[in-house]
Parts: structure tokens; C-alpha cells; sequence
């Protein structure tokens, strides 16, 4: 029992890392939800589309549904993306 004082200091140092530590932890899942919506589907398709080194190709399928052919070699991506009654099917293909 020679060291309670010292128990004591440590356990109080625990608890401030650990609050600190949770706080910091609050900040950076709540940072993360903030910037992952912000980008919409829609926005990463425009983005796609409006590269200056992407070639856009557009046509109508035979049952209606917009589709948007890029391929963006300078960048490594392929995609495809499928408009119809305002749903959206993209498909990505890109470098890792």
C-alpha cells in the first residue's frame, strides 16, 4: 500500500488519455460522415463526364435507359453509366 497515491495519478492519467482519445476519435467519425455526403452518385458521374482527358460517348438503349459510356485513358478509367427513371447503375473500373 506504499504506492496508492501513485495508483490513484495513474488511473486519473488513464481517464484524460481516454477521454482525449474518444474525443479525438467523436471528431475524426463525424469528419468522415461530413465528407462522405457530400458526394452523391450524381456528383462522381458528372466529375467522370466533365474530365478533359475523359471521351464521353452517350446513347439510348432500346428500353429507354441514358447511357453514358467514359473512358479515360490518361487516368486509367473505364466506366458506364446507366440512366433510367431516375435511378442511376454505374460501373467504375479504375486502377487500384
Amino acid at each position: 500500500m506504499f504506492y496508492y497515491v501513485e495508483y490513484l495519478r495513474a488511473g486519473r492519467a488513464m481517464r484524460v488519455v481516454a477521454i482525449i482519445l474518444g474525443v479525438l476519435a467523436a471528431c475524426a467519425i463525424g469528419l468522415r460522415i461530413y465528407l462522405i455526403g457530400s458526394h452523391s452518385p450524381e456528383d462522381v458521374a458528372r466529375a467522370l463526364e466533365q474530365s478533359p482527358s475523359a471521351h464521353v460517348t452517350r446513347s439510348t438503349l432500346a428500353d429507354g435507359t441514358a447511357e453514358s459510356q467514359v473512358d479515360d485513358p490518361q487516368r486509367g478509367v473505364r466506366a458506364v453509366i446507366d440512366r433510367r427513371n431516375g435511378r442511376m447503375l454505374m460501373t467504375i473500373s479504375e486502377p487500384r
